[in-house]
This record gives structure tokens, sequence and C-alpha cells, in this order.
């Protein structure tokens, strides 16, 4: 049996206790059907309200799972399947690149490194990098692949202060229960002027207003807040974080057309603060 299952939360970003709720969604995903199945005070057919702050807009659920439950559900249930190789994601080369326009090639942290394909590429493209997970499995496999990673949780202060020169946060910071305590934590062992790339689902994308709690990334076990590119920058300013407009660099090689279109959306983003793509990806340098 799990004692309170279910935990209420203020805004993690304001603090502010007022909101109104979007919608509510029951989560279907096979590890949350799979924690229910063996314990019979959770309910598979519970609806999760996403809610919007009233001071500060951000979108989150509360009522939660508590910590120690999403952190069981992680730990037994909640693991892709292992790799056979080091996975290969052009993306992954395409941002390690873009870092060292915005620094020097130096030291990298991967926060959430995952199998280690961002690792990899950042190692590939000239960066010393380790990553960080609280997976063992995944940190067995990265090293397995000649990988520097190391098994913990950031907040631990495993990490020297002013140690990296750049830091990469892909698709972690919507399953974060304590976002600020995070991105102050990664504000503590960049060094003065390193750089920050942070990507989430874009809830003030066309898609995710469109489809509302039919979007595909709404999933309110896991994703327990959901960011726009109006309220991840209020948590990058509001905690020592410049916003940086992105550069140039080429992504599809061997693409001419995607290439000019990628460039185009970029200059979009840059002049107009417009982000319509479903992932919301900033480069911020510590101020």
């Amino acid at each position: 049996m799990t004692d309170k299952p279910l935990v209420s939360a203020a805004c993690d970003l304001c603090g502010c206790d007022e909101h109104k709720v979007l919608f509510r969604k029951r989560d279907t995903t096979s590890y949350w059907l799979a924690r229910c199945a063996e314990d019979t005070s959770l309910d598979p057919s519970t609806e999760f309200p996403i809610v919007e702050c009233a001071r500060c807009r951000h979108v989150f659920v509360t009522p939660r799972l508590s910590p120690e439950l999403i952190a069981d559900i992680y730990a037994r249930f909640w693991r892709s399947y292992k790799p056979q190789a080091l996975p290969q994601d052009p993306f992954a080369y395409h941002l390690c690149r873009h870092l060292a326009k915005f620094s020097e090639f130096g030291k990298l942290l991967d926060f959430g490194c995952g199998w280690g394909q961002y690792l990899g590429a950042a190692k590939a493209v000239g960066w010393d990098a380790i990553g960080i997970e609280i997976d063992p499995e995944k940190i067995e496999f990265a090293r397995s692949q000649g990988l520097n990673a190391v098994q913990g949780e950031l907040l631990d202060g495993i990490f020297d202060s002013e140690t990296f020169d750049a830091v990469i946060a892909q698709q972690v910071f919507e399953h974060l229960y304590d976002p600020v305590s995070y991105i102050e934590e990664i504000r503590r062992v960049l060094k003065p002027g390193g750089v920050l790339f942070v990507s989430v689902p874009n809830y003030g994308s066309v898609l995710a207003r469109f489809a509302g709690a039919n979007w595909d990334m709404v999933s309110p076990v896991a994703h327990v807040r959901y960011f726009t590119s109006g309220t991840l920058k209020q948590l990058l300013s509001d905690h020592g974080f410049e916003v940086l407009s992105k550069r140039y660099v080429r992504r599809f090689e061997n693409n001419l057309l995607k290439d000019m279109a990628y460039q185009a959306s970029v200059v979009f983003e840059n002049v107009f603060q417009i982000y319509p793509r479903t992932a919301l990806s900033l480069y911020a340098c510590k101020a």
C-alpha cells in the first residue's frame, strides 16, 4: 500500500497557490498501469488536473504523484529499451557543435544523460564531456561505450562550483518536481559566461494549443509541468541566466532545403520571439 499517493503543490516557479484547472487527463502509459496493477491504493482511472498558475501562468499538474511513488516508478518501470549500440542522433551532433558557438570547447555536463547519445556526440565533436543519470543501468551502458558518466542526483552537490563551460538539459525539466533548485544548481556548476541548453515539450506550440488534453506530450505521471517560451524564459531570467539568440550552424549537412527551412525557423524565433515547433529549445548563459 502507498501512503498519500497524490500530493498537492503550489506553483513550482513562483510559489503562488492559486490556479485554474485547464483540463483533466488520465495517464495510460505502461509504467503507470504496471505500478497500479501491484498496488490497490492506486487507481488507473485517476484523472489528473492540469492547471495554470494565476500569477505566472505556468502550467503544471496538481495534485500529482508523491515524490516517493514517482521515484519508484522511474526506478522499476520507466526504462526505455536498452540499445545494442550507442544511439546516433543527428540533432545531438548539431547541438554539440552549436554549443561551441557560445563557448570554446571545454568541459560539458549532460544532465540526465540517459543511454548516452548526447554524451557520445559531445565527445565526438571535441567536448570534455561527463554525464549524470540516476538510472544505474544507463550509466553502466554509457560507460561500456567508453563514455564518462556518473550515477547520482545533481542536487547532491557532486560537482564543484564553476566546473563546466556548457550544460545540456535535454527533455529533463518537464519531469522535475523542484525545477528552481535544479536551475540554481546548474548555475552554480557553470563557469561565468557558461552556456546552458534546455529543451522541453513546447506547450505554446500550435499543435499543443490545438490538441489540448489530447496532445501526446500530456502525460501527467511523468510530465508534471508544461512550459511555454514565456514561462521557461522567466525561470531562466529569475535565476541568473540570459537567454541567447540562436546562431547559424548548419544542421542538415546533406539537405540544403531542409537546412534552409530550419534556419528560417531560427530567424523567426530570434526576430519575432515565436516558437511554433513542438520542442522548445533555448540557449542561455550564466549572467
